[in-house]
């Protein structure tokens, strides 16, 4: 894979970018871009940008190859990049971080759920530490 080009116009006097409408030479769509439009490559759309010239906007994340894997310890499918090698137990993000999404359980009352050390947030989702 080439190394991406990060791409970004010129600033105005309160260091924001200056955005330029222009028309894609490729696929013809309209687009507002922050760099100088090349008169050597012509004038491309951000998505052509990246395709062509694999050229990327300042401040946008590169596209990057994910694998899905299955969570050892809740069993959710949750994804990370290709190159991040896995010696023993997959966790995903909730479980590395010691947290557990817990649902409720049909059978469990409003009080014994209330004497569960749990931090409700703002969605209604129970979060519970795990053991």
């Amino acid at each position: 894979m080439k190394t991406l080009l990060n791409v970004g116009g010129t600033r105005n006097a309160h260091g924001t970018r200056i955005a330029r409408r222009i028309t894609c030479d490729k696929c013809g769509q309209q687009d507002h871009i922050t760099a100088r439009p090349s008169r050597t490559h012509g004038t491309f759309c951000r998505a052509c940008a990246l395709e062509v010239l694999n050229a990327l906007e300042v401040g946008k994340k590169a596209p990057r190859d994910l694998k899905e894997l299955c969570c050892s310890n809740c069993q959710r499918s949750f994804t990370l990049p290709v190159h991040v090698e896995i010696k023993k137990g997959t966790l995903c993000p909730s479980c590395l971080r010691g947290f557990e999404t817990w649902r409720g359980s049909v059978n469990m009352s409003a009080s014994d759920r209330a004497s569960l050390h749990c931090e409700v947030r703002k969605s209604g989702v129970m979060l519970r530490k795990s053991a």
